[in-house]
C-alpha cells in the first residue's frame, strides 16, 4: 500500500468522524459548565451510574431515561465534559438534548421524536399586544407558528421546547409600561410691552443677582414665573394653552392646539381632473418622544412648531407661515425647562383722525395721519415632565372601584353619609325603647342597615 493511500484513507476517517460528532452535537444552547475539565476512571460501571457521575463531577444537571442501559469501562484525564459525553453516547447509539440548563439522555429516535413533537398551547398578555409579541418571537423562533387570537391573546404552536422558551420569554416582556405625564404652558409675550416695563426679552428666564458696591446682594429680579404673572397682570403677555398628556415610554406624542384648515388639491390623471381634499395643520404643534433613564431623569426630544396660513399663492395653494425648533433634553422628574425664540413681526397701521372734516374729499388728508409700527411677538414654552408608576395608576383605579362597590352596598351614599343615617336611626329607636330610664341599645343587622339606606 502506497504512502498517498493511507493518507487518503486517514482523512476519509478524520472527515467521518468529525461529521459523526457534527451530528451528534445538538443545537439547543450547552448548559454551564459544559467545557468543564474532568478526570474520571471506571470499570464495568452501570452506564447509567456513569453518566451520573461525569455530571457530578462537572456540576451539571442530567437525566437518563430507562433506555439508557449497559456497562462501561473507561479511563478519562484532562478532558472536557461535552467531549466525554460526546464519546460516551456515540458509543451506545444514544444522544442526547439540552433543556432549562440540563442534559436529558436517551436513544437518537426518542431524542428526535421529542424536538420534532409539535404542542400547542395559549398564552394571555397583559400589557404588549399579540401583534408586537409575535413580531419580536418570529425572529428567534423561526420553526413556531404563532396565531394572534381575540382580547390580548397568542396561540404558539411548535416543539415544547420551543414553546417553553417563548413563554418564559413572554413572562420577561409582558411588564407594566412607565408614563410620562408632559404639562405644557405655551405663553406669547409681546416684546414691545415688556420692554415698556423695563423687562429685557432675554432676561425671562434667567434669575439676576444684583449686588451693592461692597458686594452683597441688595435684590433678586424675578424669576420667569413670577415675571409671567406679573406680566399677563399687565396684559404684555397671554396664557394661550396649558395642556397636559401622558404618553408611554419611547412612545411619541402629539398635541395640536389650533385648527386643521381644509386644502382642496387638483390633479389631472388620464384627461380628467381629480379633486382632492387635504388638512393643514395651523396653530401650535408639539410633538414629545421621552426617553426613561432612571427612576429620576427623563430624556426628552421636543419639536414645537407654530403654523399660520398666508397668501394664496399663483397656484391657488395657501403659503404656510412656520416657526419651529427642536431640542432634546435631559431633566429630572418634575423639573421645568423653557423654549424661546419663536418670534413673530407684524406690522401694524394706525390711522388718526379728526371726525368728518378728515371724510372731506382732498382737505380730509389735511386732517388725518398713519403710523406704521412693528409688533414683536414671542413665543414662550414652558415643559414640565413626570415620571408617573403604571402600579400606581392601577393601585388609584382599584381603590377607586373598591370604594364604588361600598358605596353601592351602603345605598348609593358614601360611608360617612351612611354611618350618619344608622346612628340617627339606632338614636331613635333607643330613646323610643327606654324605659325606667334605663337605656335599650339597638344592633342592625346588614339587611336591615341596606333597607333603611335604601329608603331615604
Amino acid at each position: 500500500m502506497t504512502a498517498d493511500l493511507i493518507w487518503k484513507y486517514i482523512i476519509i476517517i478524520l472527515i467521518t468522524v468529525f461529521l459523526q460528532v457534527l451530528i451528534i452535537i445538538p443545537a439547543e444552547s450547552a448548559p454551564d459548565n459544559f467545557n468543564k475539565k474532568i478526570d474520571l476512571n471506571l470499570r464495568d460501571v452501570e452506564l447509567e451510574t456513569a453518566f451520573m457521575m461525569l455530571a457530578d463531577l462537572a456540576d451539571i444537571n442530567l437525566i437518563c431515561d430507562k433506555s439508557v442501559k449497559g456497562t462501561i469501562t473507561l479511563q478519562l484525564k484532562d478532558v472536557s465534559f461535552k467531549d466525554a459525553l460526546t464519546m460516551i453516547v456515540g458509543s451506545f447509539d444514544l444522544d442526547y438534548s439540552t433543556a432549562y440548563n440540563t442534559i436529558f439522555i436517551s436513544t437518537e429516535d426518542k431524542i428526535r421524536e421529542k424536538e420534532n413533537t409539535a404542542v400547542e398551547k395559549i398564552f394571555t398578555l397583559k400589557y404588549i399586544t399579540a401583534e408586537n409579541a409575535a413580531e419580536l418571537l418570529k425572529k428567534q423562533f423561526e420553526q413556531i407558528e404563532f396565531y394572534e387570537l381575540r382580547n390580548g391573546r397568542i396561540l404558539m404552536r411548535g416543539s415544547d421546547f420551543a414553546v417553553k422558551r417563548c413563554g418564559k420569554i413572554i413572562k420577561e416582556i409582558d411588564i407594566p409600561l412607565k408614563q410620562v405625564l408632559i404639562t405644557a404652558r405655551v405663553e406669547e409675550i409681546s416684546r414691545n410691552k415688556i420692554k415698556e416695563l423695563g423687562v429685557q426679552p432675554d432676561q425671562l428666564t434667567k434669575l439676576n443677582i444684583i449686588k451693592d458696591k461692597n458686594e452683597k446682594i441688595e435684590k433678586l429680579e424675578l424669576s420667569w414665573p413670577e415675571t409671567l404673572k406679573m406680566l399677563e397682570e399687565k396684559g404684555a403677555a397671554t396664557l394661550l394653552a396649558n395642556p397636559s398628556l401622558m404618553t408611554v415610554d419611547r412612545k411619541k406624542a402629539k398635541l395640536l392646539i389650533g385648527d386643521q384648515i381644509p386644502v382642496k388639491l387638483e390633479r389631472v390623471e388620464s384627461d380628467k381632473t381629480v379633486s382632492t381634499i387635504e388638512y393643514i395643520d395651523a396653530g401650535i404643534i408639539l410633538e414629545f418622544l421621552p426617553r426613561i433613564i432612571n427612576k429620576k431623569q427623563i430624556m426628552l426630544n421636543i419639536q414645537p412648531a407654530v403654523n399660520s396660513i398666508g397668501q394664496t399663492l399663483s397656484e391657488g395653494l395657501p403659503a404656510v407661515n412656520s416657526r419651529k425648533a427642536e431640542t432634546t433634553v435631559i431633566l429630572e422628574d418634575g423639573q421645568t425647562f423653557a423654549i424661546g425664540g419663536l418670534i413673530k413681526e407684524n406690522i401694524v397701521k394706525n390711522k388718526i383722525d379728526i371726525p368728518v372734516i378728515s371724510d372731506i374729499p382732498v382737505l380730509g388728508k389735511l386732517f388725518s395721519s398713519e403710523e406704521k409700527s412693528e409688533m414683536h411677538t414671542e413665543l414662550m414654552i414652558f415643559i414640565t415632565p413626570k415620571i408617573i408608576e403604571t402600579k400606581k395608576i392601577v393601585d388609584v383605579n382599584k381603590t377607586n372601584k373598591k370604594e364604588e362597590i361600598n358605596k353601592d352596598k351602603q345605598g348609593g351614599f358614601s360611608a360617612s353619609k351612611a354611618e350618619t343615617i344608622i346612628k340617627k336611626y339606632k338614636n331613635k329607636k333607643e330613646s323610643e325603647k327606654t324605659k325606667n330610664n334605663k337605656k335599650e341599645f339597638i344592633d342592625l343587622t346588614e339587611k336591615e342597615i341596606k333597607e333603611l339606606l335604601q329608603k331615604q
